[in-house]
């Protein structure tokens, strides 16, 4: 079987580590479904013809992870390359849309949420697109909730990142040494942040400049695997970026996350604590809980069925 993998490609310190983590979790699971299988990788973040040409030779193909309905400027990972994906389902290719994300900028009830990313033309286009597609795995409550309304089948599955750990070949260590924060977006470098002593994380150079700008003590790790190893020693781990506090959890750590938009809710299948971001400037800061294990069998089945 010939598998096209529709990702980001090579990734550096500018860029959130987490869509190389999506996308390994993605490859470790199609390694359970698929033993054996032949693996396409595709761009998924700009249009490149010889890649689709590719794509072409498979007889599926799975876009990897990412919030695809939104509120924000069209891309071409939003928009443009579902196009791509039609004409690869109507040449006869199983295409599944894996892991598919839905971000609006709070944190409010899914079904008004739902309402709002409807509302926008680019979603409605979209939608219809999807629904052309021989399956849809939505990542999170409010993407299935889009999917609901507009009429289409999708299941709701845990994040795939839950198994990049094991792709990449780091386990949870037996002694847990340290107590972590993996910094994101709009975290407040102050507070709990400074106050607790845990070691700081910045997964990208942005995240970095930042936080050294503001005088903190801060450690650069944007390699995927190297960011897992350091989470595999932690006892507790506060993250702003919810594609590091899901391995984290995988890998023994308790876990809470500060949210900042509706993202937060890919965390909801697997019980992990979140925390608005504003309110680490506040003495009780985040609860940390462990994990609970989704069930492999039930996502290795699901992609069986939706890929061939």
């Amino acid at each position: 079987m010939r598998i096209a993998l529709i990702c980001p490609g090579e990734t550096g310190c500018n860029d959130n580590p987490g869509c190389a983590i999506i996308t390994a979790g993605v490859r470790w699971l199609l390694g359970q479904a698929f033993p054996g299988a032949v693996i396409v990788r595709v761009e998924m973040l700009r249009d490149n013809d010889g890649h689709w040409r590719a794509a072409a030779t498979c007889d599926a193909a799975i876009l990897c992870g990412n919030p695809r309905i939104t509120l924000s400027e069209d891309a071409w990972w939003e928009d443009g390359i579902l196009d791509r994906l039609v004409a690869l389902q109507a040449a006869g290719i199983k295409v599944v849309d894996g892991w598919a994300g839905a971000c609006i900028g709070s944190m409010e009830a899914i079904e008004g949420a739902a309402e709002r990313l409807l509302n926008h033309p680019r979603n409605r286009r979209n939608m219809g697109r999807l629904a052309k597609l021989s399956g849809v795995i939505a990542r999170d409550p409010l993407m299935q909730a889009v999917c609901e309304r507009a009429g289409i089948s999708s299941v709701m599955l845990p994040c795939s990142s839950w198994w990049a750990a094991r792709h990449y070949g780091v386990s949870g260590k037996a002694e847990k040494t340290t107590d972590i924060v993996v910094l994101g977006p709009n975290m407040p470098l102050d507070g709990f942040i400074v106050e607790s002593g845990f070691k700081i994380i910045a997964p990208t150079l942005g995240d970095y400049d930042a936080a050294s700008r503001a005088g903190l003590d801060v450690e650069l790790i944007s390699d995927p695997p190297s960011l897992l190893a350091a989470m595999s020693r932690a006892r507790r781990v506060l993250s702003g970026r919810i594609h590091s506090a899901i391995p984290a959890a995988s890998l023994g750590a308790a876990v809470c996350v500060a949210s900042i938009d509706s993202r937060a809710l890919t965390c909801a299948p697997f019980g992990i604590g979140i925390i608005k971001a504003g309110e680490l400037r506040q003495t009780s800061g985040p609860i940390f809980a462990p994990a609970a294990e989704p069930y492999l069998s039930e996502t290795v089945a699901v992609l069986r069925k939706m890929m061939t």
